[in-house]
């Protein structure tokens, strides 16, 4: 993954420096600060209305990073699919949360076309589901891919079908 050799970060430049220390990081260097930081690859699973999530790649044990959709150096808010160099992260209650974005490559694949079904199952935890599809398949559903009001039992809902080799996951769920 090609990722740039320099990038501006709250009025200084970072230097790219190589690869980081934690799996699937970057390191780049703060010079005025004395720092190395560890910056991140990652694509936008989710959009809000003011943040989108992050998925890190290569490194499948980090949760999805919340990043503002100010700290989008320049690249507008997240949109599903944009692949992005997030960091450096810290963590706060709600999860890990990146300081900085920066857009990498082309523009994020084109939108897919939304599918439509209603919400069937709801686990007791209320944090995932299932939603059943105008073909009647079941499709994995999360309460962070949902947008809000959404996530009720036998609410007819529109999303994005998804599968990154665990089976089919509804992103950007709205409803329909």
């Amino acid at each position: 993954m090609n990722v740039p050799r320099t990038l501006p970060y709250h009025g200084r430049t970072l230097n790219y420096s190589g690869p980081g220390r934690v799996t699937g990081s970057h390191l780049y260097l703060d010079l005025v600060r004395g720092k190395a930081l560890e910056m991140f690859v990652g694509e936008v699973v989710q959009t809000g209305r003011t943040y989108a999530l992050v998925q890190i790649r290569d490194n499948h044990t980090m949760p999805a990073v919340r990043v503002d959709h100010a700290m989008l150096n320049g690249a507008g808010p997240g949109m599903l699919g944009m692949r992005l160099l997030v960091g450096p992260v810290h963590y706060e209650a709600a999860g890990p949360k990146g300081d900085g974005a920066w857009q990498l490559g082309a523009s994020p694949r084109p939108k897919a076309a939304r599918q439509f079904g209603v919400v069937a199952r709801i686990a007791a935890s209320g944090t995932y589901g299932q939603i059943m599809d105008q073909e009647g398949r079941v499709v994995f559903v999360h309460q962070n891919h949902c947008r809000p009001g959404t996530f009720v039992l036998g609410r007819r809902v529109s999303f994005v079908l998804d599968d990154q080799g665990r089976g089919p996951m509804a992103l950007d769920v709205a409803s329909a």
